[in-house]
């Protein structure tokens, strides 16, 4: 059946005082049914400064949590990334959704930076989510900035994909004596592109522009070794090494 739940706060401190939350006049606050392994009630009810009241429940007893509007965040149960056909997949899922607006899904930059790459509206029930990144970098880390509607804001933790590049770009020959040539994926023709290489310590050694989809890369100046080439291509970023023999 159904029935009546009331919720009064009672905590007080060793001297007497009281450290229950207590807002102005009334309002409507928060009630949650923990069933074992997730939270499967999150009900709205009828609050006034210590006291949650609950009309025609029809759960399960026990355990319960309350709070104001806001108190109970959402429970992220995990997010991952996924490199699907050029394209990186972003998904996770809730278990509790309370208050919650919605996540901006951020990319970190080149230089360390977050960038968002768009928004994802809240269902504030348990939803599951996932979000298409269409211009990937060739490793690209990403992390959820999931903000509440009164402004409050959570980050989730970082999860990172590696882009297949075969298929890409081609380079031959590879290794080479001198000059090796570097065809683009058809996507990134006609965009302004940078090749940059790096000996394995990190140091800029060479660097050449284009706007087409190859170019030729001198090599003959360098000595031999293996070597790191960047391409950033229009929204793509490659990275292959280099064997000049």
């Amino acid at each position: 059946g159904t029935t009546f739940l009331t919720f009064v706060t009672s905590a007080l401190n060793v001297d007497g005082t009281s450290t229950r939350p207590v807002i102005g006049g009334s309002g409507s606050g928060l009630v949650g049914h923990y069933n074992g392994s997730n939270w499967d009630a999150n009900l709205t009810a009828d609050y006034t400064p210590d006291t949650w009241f609950l009309a025609g429940y029809t759960g399960s007893f026990s355990p319960f949590i309350v709070g104001t509007p806001g108190v109970i965040p959402i429970e992220l149960l995990n997010i991952t990334a996924k490199a699907v056909n050029n394209k990186n997949v972003v998904a996770w899922e809730t278990a509790t959704e309370i208050n919650n607006k919605g996540f901006d899904v951020q990319r970190q930059t080149t230089d360390g930076k977050w960038a968002s790459l768009g928004f994802v509206k809240g269902e504030n029930k348990p939803s599951t989510y996932t979000f298409e990144d269409k211009g990937p970098l060739s490793i690209s880390y990403y992390r959820l900035r999931q903000i509440d509607f009164d402004g409050k804001e959570t980050l989730s933790k970082v999860v990172s994909v590696a882009q297949n590049s075969k298929g890409q770009i081609r380079i031959s020959p590879n290794p080479t004596s001198d000059k090796v040539n570097i065809i683009l994926a058809d996507n990134d023709r006609f965009e302004s592109t940078t090749v940059t290489v790096f000996d394995l310590i990190g140091r800029q050694v060479l660097t050449q522009k284009t706007t087409a989809n190859a170019v030729e890369l001198d090599m003959s100046s360098l000595a031999k070794g293996t070597y790191l080439v960047k391409i950033d291509a229009n929204k793509s970023i490659y990275t292959e090494k280099i064997i000049r023999q």
